[in-house]
């Protein structure tokens, strides 16, 4: 078991003395210094990406609704008003055929 300890303790010296090294050190420092501004402008950037494909989205929907709905009035008054229409006259055709019919037969 002796190696053993004698291998942890290296191990633990050899680690305390990197943690005290300038690279460590300088990185540690970098870490805290640097990155959370850099993380704080990744998240604005990515909110305002965000926000400028949420508008077009928005902007596309609201353009695809109005474009239907255009075609709905413009189906509605092209189509089913004249069929509409030519079925009533069709109606009152039948109802003045069967006017002609006397009752007696």
């Amino acid at each position: 078991r002796a190696p053993e300890n004698l291998a942890n303790a290296r191990n633990v010296t050899t680690v305390k003395a990197e943690l005290k090294s300038d690279d460590f050190v300088f990185v540690k420092y970098m870490n805290i210094r640097h990155l959370p501004p850099a993380l704080d402008e990744s998240v604005h950037l990515y909110d305002v990406a965000l926000e400028i494909l949420l508008t077009d989205l928005r902007n596309d929907s609201v353009t695809l609704l109005v474009v239907y709905i255009c075609v709905v009035v413009v189906t509605y008054f092209a189509m089913y008003v004249p069929m509409v229409r030519e079925l009533d006259n069709q109606i009152k055709q039948t109802r003045s055929m069967l006017l002609m019919i006397p009752d007696d037969v």
